[in-house]
């Protein structure tokens, strides 16, 4: 396995934070390696974060996963956990910044529509994301990884994510539980205006819909 660095590929450092305390960045810059293929992803997405304008109040994404010795996706270099930014309140930076983290159980809704609007960003490039309604080992970071294509394939961790996302921007109400149930298949279809009837669901075009409405059209705007 070949590995290159990737510490840069998103446009903005990729920051170690774990060393002492979860959310505070190390004191000094570390390199990250992966495959090729990570890269590759990691610069899309930067390129999506650009375009809805998170890049511009940027300095630094928090992380404390990519390449692993431990089995899984990590020690193949295809695997980043997203822990959270380190984030300017303004274009001028300065003593502005503030380090913001991913946590589970936030109960503002600003925390939460953030949360899944990064993870429907992260899930167009990353055919896995596991995120806080996975389970408790992912409450405090998005993990993301190349080991499943880009697409619906019904997983228990795609529909907590659609869960998460229609709960968080339209309301639903829905309990997190990984299941693609009538309700589900029902809130997404109200969400989407209709256009997706709930007793003929096409769950690729659906999930392609709510991902790409959520990262760049929201319905929410704050």
């Amino acid at each position: 396995m070949s590995l290159i660095d990737l510490t840069d590929a998103l446009g903005v450092p990729l920051w170690y934070d774990r060393s002492t305390l979860y959310g505070v960045p190390h004191p000094t810059k570390l390199r990250f390696k992966g495959t090729g293929e990570l890269r590759k992803a990691l610069e899309l997405l930067g390129k999506d974060l650009k375009k809805i304008g998170w890049l511009d109040y940027i300095e630094k994404i928090l992380t404390a996963g990519v390449y692993v010795n431990k089995p899984g996706a990590h020690k193949e270099g295809i695997a980043v956990d997203f822990d959270g930014a380190v984030v300017r309140r303004s274009p001028s930076g300065g003593s502005e910044s503030k380090v913001y983290v991913y946590k589970a159980g936030r109960s503002d809704s600003l925390a939460r529509v953030t949360a899944t609007r990064l993870a429907c960003l992260i899930a167009r490039r990353f055919g896995v994301v596991l995120t806080a309604g996975y389970n408790r080992a992912h409450e405090d970071h998005i993990h993301a990884d190349l080991s499943r294509p880009v697409k619906w394939y019904g997983s228990v961790s795609q529909v907590i994510l659609v869960q998460e996302t229609l709960n968080a921007w339209y309301g639903a109400g829905l309990k997190v539980d990984g299941i693609a149930g009538k309700k589900v298949r029902a809130a997404w279809s109200e969400a989407s205006g209709g256009q997706f009837v709930p007793t003929d669901f096409d769950y690729g075009d659906a999930f392609k819909w709510l991902l790409d409405t959520v990262a760049f059209n929201p319905p929410i705007q704050f």
